[in-house]
């Protein structure tokens, strides 16, 4: 029926799986393969699901079969329709059945290198998909020429020939393919293996390492999908650190997909077979399991709560395990992190406090309990300055399971002082300071966060809120709206958390929607409102004269105020102008030494009778504290370039001054002042109004409100 010129006889018996869910190129394949006289074909049925067809294919990839020739469903791509080029489509289809195949199997890549795809694609795209094959060590790919369109209107003769055309067209192309595959593959295979194994592993380290901490900016941003698709990229680009399988696995914790965040762990514990993060990893999720079933209301003795208690048990002790045969490796070596795993596993089980949750009776605490003792009996006498990071950590830990905070407070201070414990033990300060604000110490939980804050921690955010929370207890409310305003800009994904509104009291409901009522004032009327350009131009000239006054630049500044009396005399007397106090205390203490230089005599003059004028048409108190705020905030951004003290002072600030004055000219004439809000309204995004407005009304109607724990 249709000649060719290839001699594959060798190959006949070559085992071949087909799963084609084009339904043509199914057809023109099966009637191929049979006319060239293969005698084991196996064709699959392929669902029209993309997901499902995946997961279908990669048993068969994990099977019997020599070769597989493959030809999936699309992907979906929601709202990007055609801006995903095929090669994404191609790479996506091979990391999907990758991702899967790993699971299970220590070395995908080889399993992929029998899986070839039959792609309809012009010339000029060959050579780039096939850069983006060689990834996944496929050898070869058949690049199939599109078939001729049969179009309903054409007479069954036109349609007959064009359809004989096709097939003819296919036999040629498909039978060219499988004579070059049989002869090159195995040449071709380890031509790739040399490819991938000459890559310059550092590049891909360093490609690694920007992919992990772009995905930690988009976590903190509350960025969670772009976070876990960073990840995927960092796994598939440096598989060789366990790092990104584990933080993968957290992010899918925070978005409580927990299934996919066991596979992670479950992918990092066959890859990683030595090392106990992942155990530990899934001992912490199983008991958050559990917390989250006991807060729904489910028993303690329930049997879905003693599997996943057990789980978490075996789970903890196999990690304590693991680590304890690391720790006998790396013993010659005490700065090795591995060295001093099993005390930082021990300080996972304490974090968890589940004593609080199920008793400290319950047999599964029991059990954990006398794990965690074992694990730091011995570290009770041995002198805290010689202690490592993690023990520190254990130790302050168990110290404040049995509520001795004076202990806690020194082993975790000490634990500041090691680097591989510093960013845990910055977390447990800081719950420590919760602690003692519960007790009603809420001064001396300030000056414990006062104290972390010299160290410089990464949680600053969450450090702030505490203090925002200690300052609402203790009725501040002008500090804790500096504080509240100063943690969002810190973190402004902190509002995501549960645990932001578990702390969160009527007071200090009432201080963030009063910032953001304010805030939306702000970025409204900034939209709309027309500011002359002459009184833009003299808030600029005061804050220069500002600037100069505090870098101590005097001869500087008293130039800028002698034009501003000069050019806009009736605006130096307003309080806007000096009724935040600067202004006035430079100008008395600069008094003397002008006193002392006659060419000076008539500046003098001019002072000391704006002086007398402002004494006597001081700023109204309410302004003057605005305004003193205000500088302060301007100061912060523009000399210290702090952008959290500028929103701590804001924030007070906003507090301070009715509403109404967020509409006037003046306060958008100090072109900071309007940055500043823009910000801090940005910044505060991810706050729920609604749930802020419940805690009120529900204070207000004298209803029960959800206890404002920790």
């Amino acid at each position: 029926m249709y000649a060719t010129q290839i001699d594959i006889t060798p190959h006949l018996a070559t085992r071949i799986e087909t799963f084609l869910f084009d339904p043509l190129m199914r057809r023109h394949t099966e009637l191929t393969l049979k006319h060239m006289g293969f005698t084991q074909v196996i064709d699959h049925n392929v669902p029209r699901s993309y997901f499902e067809a995946i997961n279908r294919i990669a048993p068969i990839v994990a099977g019997e079969a020599d070769l597989i020739l493959m030809n999936l469903p699309p992907k979906p791509y929601p709202g990007k329709g055609e801006l995903v080029t095929i090669y994404d489509m191609v790479a996506d289809n091979y990391a999907d059945i990758k991702m899967i195949l790993a699971k299970r199997h220590p070395e995908p890549l080889k399993m992929l290198s029998k899986a070839l795809p039959l792609i309809e694609v012009g010339d000029y795209l060959r050579e780039k998909l096939i850069d983006v094959l060689v990834r996944y060590r496929v050898p070869a790919a058949f690049f199939l020429t599109a078939p001729m369109a049969i179009k309903k209107t054409e007479t069954p003769a036109r349609k007959a020939w064009k359809a004989k055309k096709n097939l003819e067209l296919f036999f040629q192309e498909m039978s060219t393919y499988l004579n070059y595959y049989f002869r090159d593959k195995d040449e071709l295979v380890t031509l790739i293996d040399d490819k991938l194994t000459e890559k310059d592993l550092t590049e891909r380290k360093k490609q690694y390492d920007d992919l992990m901490l772009e995905a930690k900016h988009f976590k903190e941003k509350g960025d969670l999908d772009t976070a876990v698709n960073l990840l995927r990229q960092a796994i598939e680009v440096f598989p060789q650190d366990i790092e990104a399988f584990l933080e993968s696995g957290r992010v899918y914790v925070r978005k409580k997909e927990y299934g996919r965040a066991l596979i992670r762990y479950g992918q990092a514990e066959d890859l990683f077979q030595e090392a106990p993060e992942p155990n530990k990893e899934i001992g912490n999720l199983r008991l958050s399991q559990v917390k989250e079933k006991i807060k729904s209301g489910a028993s303690a003795d329930s049997d879905e709560v003693k599997e996943l208690l057990d789980e978490a048990v075996t789970n903890f002790k196999e990690a304590l395990g693991k680590a304890s045969e690391l720790a006998k490796k790396y013993a010659g070596n005490p700065n090795d992190n591995k060295n001093q795993s099993v005390t930082a596993i021990a300080s996972e089980i304490l974090k968890q406090n589940l004593s609080a949750v199920l008793g400290p009776d319950h047999p599964s605490v029991r059990e954990l309990m006398g794990v965690v003792q074992e694990t730091t009996a011995s570290l009770g006498g041995v002198p805290v300055d010689q202690l490592t990071g993690h023990q520190c950590l254990a130790m302050g830990m168990h110290a404040l399971e049995k509520d001795d905070l004076p202990s806690s407070e020194l082993y975790f201070f000490q634990a500041l002082k090691h680097p591989d414990a510093f960013l845990e033990a910055c977390s447990q300060i800081n719950q420590m300071g919760m602690a003692f604000r519960r007790k009603g110490l809420v001064e001396d939980a300030l000056e414990m966060y006062e104290k972390l804050l010299e160290h410089d921690p990464p949680n600053k955010g969450s450090v702030y809120w505490n203090m925002a929370v200690a300052y609402a207890a203790k009725d501040d409310l002008l500090e804790a709206s500096g504080y509240a305003a100063r943690c969002l800009v810190a973190d402004p994904a902190l509002p995501l958390a549960e645990d932001f509104y578990k702390s969160l009291t009527p007071p200090l409901a009432y201080v963030l929607v009063k910032l953001l009522n304010v805030l939306s004032i702000i970025v409204e009327t900034a939209k709309t409102i027309q500011v002359p350009p002459a009184l833009t131009n003299i808030y600029r000239a005061r804050e220069r004269m500002v600037r100069h006054i505090e870098a101590n630049e005097r001869i500087e500044a008293l130039k800028i105020f002698m034009l501003l009396i000069q050019k806009a005399k009736k605006f130096t007397v307003s309080p806007e102008f000096h009724g935040d106090g600067r202004i006035i205390q430079f100008l008395q203490e600069i008094r003397a030494p002008l006193a002392e230089n006659p060419k000076y005599q008539a500046s003098l003059n001019t002072i000391n009778q704006w002086l007398k004028y402002v004494a006597q048409h001081a700023a109204p108190p309410r302004l003057a504290r605005f305004l003193k705020l205000a500088q302060q905030a301007m100061l912060a951004m523009t000399v210290q370039g702090d952008p959290t003290q500028a929103a701590h002072a804001f924030g007070k600030a906003l507090m301070v001054m009715p509403e109404s004055y967020f509409r006037h000219p003046d306060f958008y004439a100090r072109e900071g002042l309007s940055l500043i809000g823009r910000k801090l309204a940005a910044s505060c995004k991810n706050l729920d109004v609604k749930r802020l407005n419940r805690r009120i009304t529900a204070e207000k109607a004298g209803t029960p409100a959800p206890p404002a724990g920790d």
